[in-house]
């Protein structure tokens, strides 16, 4: 496994998580011949902060990270929508 690129793209990940730039960074890790499974599960795992299975195919750990973001991104749009208070 090649660290220094799971180390990489975690970084750049994790500070992009819910904000516009995480596309393009995103889409380089979809494209890079360097990130094999082995990579995308290490990947996942470390911005998951959760194990994810060593079995877990490329597509299904890069859908997870992608999961990840979506649901931060959400977030950010809802507590914005109520100005950071409560809806009730």
């Amino acid at each position: 496994m090649n660290e220094s690129v799971v180390n990489l793209y975690t970084a750049e990940l994790a500070g992009a998580l819910g904000n516009s730039t995480f596309d393009e960074i995103f889409n380089c890790l979809k494209g890079d011949s360097h990130v094999k499974q082995n990579e995308a599960v290490a990947i996942a795992s470390n911005l998951l902060q959760a194990k994810v299975a060593a079995s877990t195919a490329r597509g299904a750990a890069l859908g997870r990270i992608l999961k990840l973001h979506n649901s931060l991104a959400t977030f950010k749009l809802k507590q914005r929508a109520v100005g950071g208070r409560s809806a009730a």
